[in-house]
């Protein structure tokens, strides 16, 4: 009678050929889609570290100078006092002279470049021996640590005050220089306060500004220990620094 033959039809065949690079090419989008977000979400967090990392620079260091303000100083010293009388420290407190004459006679141009690199110099005579600070001005701090002996104070002294009042170059042509003066406290007793201990420092500065400048002084040459400031010598004309 004959024969029948079913050749059923199988469309996958052709529906795989045409679906498989269409599922590549949106694939291969959706990588490179997330490899563009990624890449985008990394360089903006590197951004927002570098921006969070410059504002906690911005808020622990002086912008003129980059040594540490008057903030990370007071974190240092409250440090540095809570570990009296394990660990003695000093504290020097410079004044320079003849920053108003080279602002005058130069510009506040070269009266900003006196003090960067008067910050310089005294960063590296300081060094590893403790933190300087700018309080402001032709104001600076430092915080010594390590041995307090009069001996060693008082040749980073001579040091700083040499360094200090090396001549500078404010621009092509005129090279100029300043003074420097400092006064010194030594924290030894446990129950030693910030007040009266910056009170010192800067009563033994104006003692040796008094003194015919260049010069240093030490706070316990004054008075007897580390006083309060109403116990000072008589020299109350010169308000002791404040730190914010």
């Amino acid at each position: 009678m004959g024969t029948f033959t079913w050749r059923a039809h199988k469309p996958g065949s052709q529906i795989w050929s045409t679906v498989i690079p269409l599922i590549a090419l949106i694939a291969t989008t959706l990588a490179l889609a997330a490899l563009f977000v990624a890449r985008r979400i990394g360089r903006l967090s590197r951004r927002l570290e570098e921006s969070e990392r410059h504002n906690r620079h911005l808020a622990s260091h002086d912008h003129l100078t980059g040594l540490a303000n008057c903030h990370q100083f007071e974190t240092a010293l409250y440090k540095a006092l809570a570990q009296l009388p394990d660990l003695l420290f000093a504290i020097f407190a410079f004044d320079l002279d003849r920053v108003k004459a080279v602002n005058d006679t130069y510009g506040h141009a070269a009266g900003d470049i006196v003090i960067r690199t008067v910050g310089e110099r005294l960063s590296q005579i300081v060094g590893g021996n403790g933190l300087v600070a700018r309080t402001g001005g032709d104001e600076f701090i430092a915080l010594i640590s390590g041995q307090v002996d009069r001996l060693r104070l008082s040749t980073l002294c001579g040091e700083a005050i040499a360094a200090m009042s090396a001549p500078i170059s404010v621009n092509e042509e005129a090279t100029t220089d300043v003074g420097a003066s400092i006064g010194i406290a030594i924290a030894r007793h446990a129950d030693t306060e910030k007040t009266a201990l910056l009170a010192a420092a800067d009563h033994a500065l104006y003692a040796a500004k008094s003194n015919g400048r260049g010069q240093s002084v030490f706070a316990e040459d004054l008075t007897e220990g580390i006083a309060p400031p109403e116990d000072m010598p008589q020299i109350s004309r010169h308000q002791p620094r404040r730190l914010a």
